[in-house]
């Protein structure tokens, strides 16, 4: 089970509380009108119990010896929030609002309790590049006596560094140590609490790298890892306390990790250090494997000397628990929404085969932050940062040697999120991963694989390529499958190459030579129009105009206006994503700057750039990302951007070229998954598919329901379907009943039925 402390308007101190979806493909059954069970009802992930809601929780902590949650957020309000761990539990999911609140003024990053003087320690940035710490008298303010929470808190002490990433406490040397600004500073818990503030003063630092991360403390060891950069140092906490700090002065010993090191975690029952690795952008978040029983403070015979062995876990890890009795390793993967569970039998020290695997995952609120775990009553608290809750899972249900809690796994197969489908020739059309292209551009694979479909499909994952061939550029692959034309993108020279997929397919390349170059300027994503194969694409850096190529004459049915050069139209401002309703004439554009998009008359853009300008704009009270045309349900879906998780529905009916009159009418929203990022609409089964890219989900939206004829079904939930991370493409093959997924950070495709997408309960519903 999950329950959900939902968390938003602060309580008083003491009061009790990728890329364009690929064109549709044409099908042989037409849309049904009368409602499916596709959408069949879904269990619900939602709580049993809630609260009245926190700020952006960002810190979640546990303190046993008092039964409280400690939870801060990073934005303002910046307060520290005191809630009840007994009631708020997998067993009991009684979980209350908040007890107490503390305003503390700045940005809280990291709390740690101090068991010897019951003090709290809280560490925050104000934003004006000082970092201090917070001391808080735990004693009288908890779950059990929150007497001494209307207090303002007294005192704080000044680090001297611009900012206090991370804190941890030995309570045998009664030390705290203060990670932040390149060094580790270290305070003497006796007469720096809430009773004493005589010691306050820091006798001692340890110069560290650039530390940004959070310092990990092995008692059993004496050892103080402090992750920073791409590397790892290793403090020896014997002579590097608050009655001894000599040691704090001497280099430490280091070893590298792949990536900048964030979050540790040790596993004593096996002798592991788990190391969650995030260079801010990390398209594959990974957990370094280090022997932490021959790589401490006492001997570094077992150090790695190179990167350490992984397992990958999901975009941007953090927060890292471990649970000896299931052997499982818990960690968050923020970018994803989800918390990846690693089997430590099989993924350890001296056992690493088991680190390849694909990890089980438990659903989580959008965009988590922090984890705790309560090994009493085997809760998960999890801060979701960007859903303002505290959530509450069952790590009995979910863990290396259960996965009754886990998501369940549709059919997934290894892909790049460079795909598209092309069913007439029973062909998946395989680019390099779309982050090489533009990052790792000299280590990219510049190959164009062929998948086939009867093969790879929601049956059959046996989706290994067939054939491959060098291109000599790493290409953007597109698809118009109306035309069997395959559309390869040279971002690096300007230049989209039309291949005839009729003789470039699984089974023959004989004719993968392209038959026309088209040069376009700072080219980007596609769209094609599927009745006149006109294509249209977005130009990269910062472009106020869109190209139009000469697709009508020139595809692989038609070359005879391929030497005709691509126009470009001029729309003012930046543009995003592009849709076609070509039942009414018209090409939609979305303009983020304006929350508005763009009318322009698609058979003019056809026959050139004279009459290929906006005629008219309409406004969606939101910032458009991309969109998707629904001719048969004359429905426009426009995923919104930065932070709106939502499609606008606009009624291409009276809202075109033609007819300007519905046009300023408010539109109605359904919401989606986090960051929806990619649009589909299967014909077959009559729903229209949203990815949420940082929920690794994607919605199933009935148009029946949710459309420009009934705006009012709008206002429900979807049911879910879990896929991989960060999900941005689809493909349709109607003729194998399979929709792929293309999912960017695990570099995998779903293969989802959508005739029957929630069979083996894999739907769910979302928290809320």
């Amino acid at each position: 089970m999950a329950c959900v402390l939902a968390i938003n308007a602060p309580v008083g101190s003491a009061q009790a509380t990728p890329g364009d979806p690929v064109a549709p493909i044409e099908s042989p059954v037409s849309p049904p009108e009368k409602a499916a069970d596709a959408l069949a009802p879904a269990p619900s992930s939602a709580p049993p119990g809630t609260t009245s809601k926190i700020t952006k929780p960002y810190v979640v902590t546990l303190d046993p010896a008092t039964d409280t949650l400690y939870v801060a957020g990073r934005r303002d309000p910046a307060r520290l929030f005191v809630l009840d761990a007994r009631g708020c539990t997998v067993q009991q999911a009684q979980c209350r609002g908040p007890l107490a609140s503390i305003p503390l003024g700045a940005a809280v990053l990291d709390i740690v309790v101090d068991p010897g003087s019951g003090t709290v320690y809280v560490g925050s940035s104000n934003g004006q590049a000082q970092g201090f710490v917070s001391v808080i008298d735990g004693r009288r303010c908890n779950a059990r006596d929150v007497s001494g929470c209307g207090q303002a808190y007294a005192r704080s002490l000044s680090t001297g560094v611009d900012t206090v990433s991370g804190l941890e406490v030995d309570p045998r040397r009664h030390t705290l140590y203060v990670a932040g600004g390149g060094f580790v500073t270290v305070f003497d818990t006796r007469t720096c609490n809430v009773d004493s503030y005589a010691g306050c003063s820091a006798p001692a630092r340890a110069r560290a790298g650039d530390l940004r991360a959070y310092p990990l403390l092995d008692e059993t060891t004496d050892t103080l890892y402090l992750p920073h950069d791409s590397s790892v140092d290793v403090v020896d906490t014997r002579t590097c306390n608050a009655t001894d700090a000599l040691g704090c002065a001497r280099a430490p010993a280091t070893f590298p990790v792949r990536q900048r090191g964030t979050f540790g975690v040790v596993d004593h029952s096996t002798g592991t250090l788990y190391l969650a690795n995030d260079d801010g952008g990390s398209r594959d978040g990974q957990v370094a494997v280090v022997d932490a029983r021959r790589c401490n403070a006492r001997t570094t015979a077992g150090c790695p000397t190179g990167a350490p062995r992984t397992a990958r876990v999901g975009p941007q890890p953090r927060s890292l628990v471990v649970d000896p009795r299931t052997h499982s390793l818990y960690a968050v993967a923020s970018s994803a929404g989800v918390v990846s569970v690693i089997d430590t039998r099989r993924c350890r020290a001296r056992h690493t085969s088991g680190c390849r695997r694909v990890p089980k995952t438990v659903q989580t609120g959008d965009e988590p932050s922090w984890m705790t775990y309560d090994a009493r009553t085997r809760s998960l608290y999890v801060a979701n940062q960007s859903d303002d809750t505290v959530q509450v899972l069952d790590a009995t249900r979910c863990s290396a040697v259960r996965s009754t809690g886990c998501r369940k796994r549709p059919r997934t197969a290894p892909a790049t999120a460079n795909s598209r489908v092309l069913p007439t020739v029973r062909t998946i059309y395989q680019g390099p991963s779309p982050a090489k292209t533009i990052s790792e551009i000299p280590q990219a694979d510049d190959t164009l694989s062929f998948l086939d479909t009867h093969r790879c499909n929601r049956r059959h994952r046996d989706c290994s390529a067939r054939r491959s061939i060098e291109l000599g550029y790493f290409p953007q692959v597109y698809v118009d499958p109306g035309s069997s034309t395959l559309y390869l993108v040279d971002a690096a020279a300007d230049v989209v190459h039309l291949v005839d997929a009729r003789r470039c397919n699984v089974s023959r390349r004989d004719g993968c030579r392209p038959f026309a170059d088209v040069s376009v300027p700072r080219v980007g994503a596609l769209t094609v129009n599927p009745r006149t194969h006109t294509v249209y694409a977005t130009q990269e850096g910062g472009a106020t105009t869109i190209a139009v190529l000469p697709g009508p004459h020139c595809n692989a049915l038609d070359h005879t206006r391929c030497a005709a050069a691509a126009h470009e139209v001029k729309l003012g401002n930046v543009v995003s994503g592009i849709a076609v309703d070509d039942a009414r004439d018209t090409v939609y554009v979305g303009i983020p700057l304006f929350q508005a998009e763009a009318l322009l008359p698609s058979t003019a853009c056809d026959a050139g750039p004279a009459g290929c300008v906006p005629v008219a704009t309409t406004f969606l009270d939101g910032v458009p990302r991309d969109a998707l045309a629904v001719p048969e349900r004359h429905s426009l879906y426009v995923a919104g951007g930065f932070g709106a998780d939502t499609l606008t529905v606009v009624d291409t009916a009276t809202c075109n070229v033609h007819r300007l009159d519905g046009c300023v009418q408010p539109w109605p929203k359904t919401v989606t998954p986090s960051v929806p990022s990619g649009l589909v609409y299967d014909r077959r089964a009559d729903l229209v598919v949203v990815a949420g890219s940082r929920d690794s989900t994607v919605a199933l939206i009935d148009p029946k329901v949710c459309g420009a004829g009934t705006p009012s079904g709008c206002a429900r939930s979807w049911p879910r379907v879990p896929v991989g991370f960060q999900p941005v493409g689809f493909g349709t093959d109607w003729r194998q009943n399979t929709l792929y997924v293309f999912n960017d950070y695990s570099e995998t495709v779903t293969l989802l039925d959508l005739a029957d997408p929630c069979r083996r309960k894999l739907c769910v519903q979302p928290p809320g």
